[in-house]
């Protein structure tokens, strides 16, 4: 894999799905643990708030690999140019959604085998994402947030986990948290 180099110390590599920052590295490790079961499988992944797309790409690369597996992308993000990266996933099962709130609201309950949030720092934004992609996560599956040192982000987090207590079973918190929902 060859990358180059570009402005923010941001990498691309020249193959297709790699777009990775080194802010986005330090996941990586944790991500192929937490995610192995899931790689090559027929699975359904919610990613809100996917920004810049290279955790989509890392996504769509690593895990979403199996032809019956799935992306949705609800960006709230308006400053991201969408385009470019939906160009990147034109082959995949891979919906883009940019109102992401009215959305977030409308997936089927106990849907997705992995959510990950990486949207909003405000609080209340962070809470609502919280709620709306419990209800969309399959019992037995991921839900992931990102910014989790984040002060704000925390304590929505704290209080989200705190009304669900009973419903998921702890995983692991460092800059991002996962937890897993009971069956």
């Amino acid at each position: 894999m060859v990358a180059q180099k570009k402005k923010g110390n941001a990498f691309r590599a020249a193959s297709s799905f790699l777009c990775v920052t080194l802010m986005f590295e330090r996941n990586v490790v944790n991500w192929e643990w937490l995610m192995a079961p899931l790689m090559g499988a027929p699975v359904k992944v919610l990613h809100v708030g996917c920004s810049d797309g290279e955790s989509a790409c890392w996504l769509l690369r690593h895990v979403l690999t199996h032809h019956d597996a799935s992306l949705t992308i609800l960006d709230p993000f308006e400053d991201h140019p969408l385009e470019v990266f939906a160009h990147d996933v034109a082959d995949h099962k891979t919906r883009i959604v940019q109102d992401h709130h009215d959305a977030l609201k409308r997936e089927p309950d106990d849907h997705y085998d992995l959510v990950y949030v990486e949207s909003s720092h405000d609080a209340m934004d962070v809470l609502r994402n919280a709620v709306f992609s419990f209800a969309a996560l399959k019992p037995g599956g991921i839900l992931l947030f990102d910014n989790a040192q984040d002060k704000t982000v925390r304590r929505a987090l704290k209080m989200f986990l705190s009304c669900y207590e009973g419903a998921y079973s702890n995983g692991g918190a460092a800059h991002q948290l996962f937890i897993r929902k009971k069956n």
